[in-house]
């Protein structure tokens, strides 16, 4: 989730999660884990004090004739209060495309044990239109300066 800036984990039910926003700003939520069953899946629920609602489930299936698991997210945005209409459309936007992409980038990680990318080979020369769409990409990576892998270093030694 290369938008996701930081999560921490509150206790074994609870944790804080941020994620730079539409506007490059950061959004925080703090979560709740409602339901979960080992390996079948987990589902959980924002906080009211959270800047924006974010409800979801996740879950793993067997894929037929034993070849892997079938992984299925459902991820409901609700906005913040005070947040515009206009501004709760673009970041739902957003969001839909960034988890896709997510998705993806997940599915590319357990198959082959990577993530492709195109970050930091060469290119010709860009147009404005080009520059422009790529200031509005959803998918920016993660800056370099954000604590995540240390959160999920500390998450896989605890396991």
């Amino acid at each position: 989730m290369n938008r996701l800036q930081r999560v921490s984990v509150l206790d074994p039910r609870h944790s804080l999660w941020a994620a730079a926003g539409p506007t490059g700003q950061s959004v925080e939520w703090q979560t709740e884990i409602t339901d979960e069953a080992e390996n079948k899946f987990i589902a959980w629920r924002s906080l009211p004090e959270s800047d924006i609602q974010v409800d979801g489930r996740v879950e793993f299936e067997e894929a037929p004739a034993g070849r892997g698991t079938l992984v299925s997210a459902r991820i409901e945005f609700k906005p913040g209060i005070g947040m515009s209409s206009g501004l709760a459309k673009m970041f739902n936007k957003g969001a839909n495309f960034a988890i896709r992409q997510d998705m993806r980038r997940f599915e590319a990680l357990l198959e082959t044990g990577e993530v492709p990318t195109t970050e930091g080979q060469p290119h010709g020369p860009r147009g404005v239109v080009t520059g422009m769409l790529r200031v509005a990409d959803p998918t920016r990576p993660v800056p370099p300066n954000s604590n995540l892998g240390a959160e999920f270093a500390t998450r896989r030694r605890s396991a």
